[in-house]
């Protein structure tokens, strides 16, 4: 990975955009963060959020901020250490054990981290638990998930009767996730 890579999506159901920016930490891993602008129900949400890694591209800290509707403002703030304990707040979290990845499902951004972490090659796949952050009410649950090298830049993700394939790039990042999103540009 090189740098600092930029994308921006466009959810093709809902015509809500994702700008995410990757930047590589060097040692200390990398950071993901960037901005939704998405709707639910109809009402407008704006979604920022920040996921570290490690070199390993374990999860070690996510946080996420939505905004919403009137008085609709929440936070979410969790840590992981090397042995995938969790933390929410300040509080240990002992559902979430074991759990080394972290999905917030209103954006293909975290599809990266397992991508990067697995190494697959083409032909092998993983089945992974992880700590899944709905949206929009921020609920915390622990979700397995499936994923399937098919080729060079293609997946098949599956979590219980979903599944997707997903066309990413050469840092792992989404440029294309089945009936949802698509990369309009990407620097």
């Amino acid at each position: 990975m090189s740098g600092l890579r930029t994308v921006l999506w466009a959810d093709r159901e809902t015509g809500g955009l994702d700008r995410c920016v990757l930047t590589d930490e060097g040692e200390r891993g990398a950071r993901l963060s960037g901005t939704a602008l998405v709707t639910y129900e109809a009402v407008p949400y704006e979604v920022r959020y920040t996921v570290m890694v490690d070199a390993t591209w374990q999860t070690r800290s996510l946080g996420v901020h939505v905004q919403g509707g009137p008085g609709d403002d929440a936070r979410l703030a969790l840590m992981a250490d090397e042995e995938g304990r969790w933390t929410v707040g300040r509080e240990p979290y002992e559902e979430l054990a074991g759990c080394i990845d972290a999905d917030l499902g209103v954006t293909p951004a975290t599809n990266t981290i397992p991508i990067r972490r697995l190494g697959l090659a083409v032909g092998e796949s993983a089945d992974i638990s992880v700590v899944s952050i709905r949206f929009p009410d921020l609920a915390i649950a622990v979700e397995e998930q499936r994923y399937e090298r098919k080729a060079p830049d293609l997946y098949r993700y599956s979590s219980g009767p979903f599944d997707a394939e997903l066309v990413v790039d050469s840092n792992g990042l989404v440029l294309d996730y089945e009936d949802l999103w698509h990369a309009v540009a990407s620097a």
